[in-house]
């Protein structure tokens, strides 16, 4: 992989976005329990918005998937100590995922061997389940499309997940500290009689709508441009999503995707304004013009998978 360059002035402009602080993470996280605690009591309200539930939990399972990711870049906090904290208790042990081996896989790893077959694990785990072998556009259609909406797919993805960002312990201090965690909460769980709730409400949630949200975000940040390129700048794209799909996809601004892969300190409040910045660049600038959505597009550009469909793919 080639690392795109930025003219200095641009560098300069950029610079001060890197700065981090306590208390941005703390507001997300808040926001983030509310909105569950919001949808358990939308679910227990009527049966008929169970399903509402249901999708707006996994949403926010993804939105501490992304507080995990920017804990373990150490740019989710100014404290490397709160970093760390944030990035176990109040998100990666919540949706089954340890600090060090997600860090290990995707800071290690996946950012500075993008596309790389034998040390990207992403790019890897893609290549496993045949993505860059499909032979036309109703077998991605159906296979990567289709059948991940139907649940009918999932249980790779979820392997893919537990086993590099649960299961992948270096030492035993991970393992212990994870079981405990687990021991610990669903021991309160249980004796205050909400096991049920916890069944309904954040493992139903996980094994649906959070892999399934999970699953598209992830095709579309790199799909299939880290098997076409080699410059950074046109292997990860950002993605402008209608409003709708933002509220699921684009929590945390993890759309800025591109933005991200290209300056990952930049904590994640302050990639929409390096987003604006870089556009100055004529090259980054002509990449996004071309963005749209994952379903639902926000401009004029289709959305991720209606290209792909149109487009024949044949890898």
């Amino acid at each position: 992989m080639v690392n795109y360059k930025f003219s200095e002035e641009i560098k300069a402009q950029l610079l001060p976005l890197h700065e981090s602080n306590n208390y941005r993470a703390l507001i997300g996280l808040l926001f983030d329990f509310l909105v569950i605690f919001g949808a358990i009591m939308l679910g227990t309200y009527s049966w008929y918005l169970y399903p509402i539930s249901v999708l707006v939990i996994g949403g926010r399972q993804k939105a501490l998937a992304t507080i995990l990711h920017e804990a373990a870049h150490f740019s989710l906090a100014k404290s490397k100590k709160l970093c760390i904290f944030l990035g176990k208790y109040f998100s990666g042990y919540l949706i089954g995922q340890e600090f060090y081996n997600y860090r290990d896989s995707h800071v290690a790893n996946h950012h500075p061997f993008l596309g790389d077959k034998e040390k990207d694990p992403d790019y890897k785990y893609h290549l496993d389940i045949g993505l860059y072998s499909v032979k036309d556009k109703k077998h991605f259609l159906f296979k990567f499309v289709l059948r991940p909406f139907l649940l009918l797919s999932l249980a790779h993805y979820a392997y893919y997940v537990f086993k590099y960002r649960m299961f992948k312990f270096k030492n035993i201090k991970q393992f212990v500290n994870m079981s405990i965690y687990w021991i610990v909460l669903l021991s309160g769980i249980i004796y205050f009689d909400l096991f049920n709730y916890f069944i309904l409400y954040w493992i139903i949630p996980y094994f649906t709508s959070f892999m399934v949200i999970g699953w598209f975000v992830e095709l579309a940040e790199h799909y299939p441009l880290v098997h076409e390129n080699k410059v950074s700048l046109y292997m990860t794209r950002n993605r402008f999503s209608h409003w709708i799909e933002a509220f699921f996809l684009s929590i945390h601004a993890e759309n800025y995707h591109l933005t991200h892969h290209l300056w990952p300190t930049i904590p994640y409040w302050n990639l929409a304004k390096a987003h604006k910045i870089m556009m100055q660049d004529k090259a980054y600038r002509e990449a996004n013009l071309q963005m749209g959505g994952v379903f639902l597009s926000s401009n004029q550009n289709p959305p991720f998978i209606k290209d792909l469909i149109k487009k024949d793919i044949c890898l």
